[in-house]
């Protein structure tokens, strides 16, 4: 009786629970910035699943409680990469033409 949606704001993607007549339940933590992407899940199921990945995470299955909101990784990539090493930052500039 949920959806699992994702939003692209200030090009960062954040993923909400919703009700069935769209009104919205509560964001679900994917942490960084970043993609949110592949969004599945089933109505019989209490859980769905997103993939989340930026430039500095390599990919990861999320997954979500519906009832909760709650947020887990249940798959992450074993890309030898530390992610601790690298920092991403969103940035506004004003232009003058």
């Amino acid at each position: 009786g949920r959806l699992l949606v994702s939003y692209i704001v200030n090009v960062t993607a954040q993923a909400y629970l919703l009700s069935t007549d769209g009104r919205p339940l509560g964001a679900v933590p994917v942490g960084e910035i970043g993609a949110v992407r592949e969004l599945s899940g089933r109505w019989s199921q209490p859980n769905a699943y997103l993939r989340f990945e930026s430039y500095i995470v390599p990919p990861r299955i999320v997954r979500v409680a519906a009832a909760t909101n709650d947020a887990k990784t249940w798959w992450q990539s074993s890309v030898p990469f530390r992610t601790a090493d690298y920092q991403v930052q969103q940035r506004w500039f004003r232009i003058f033409c």
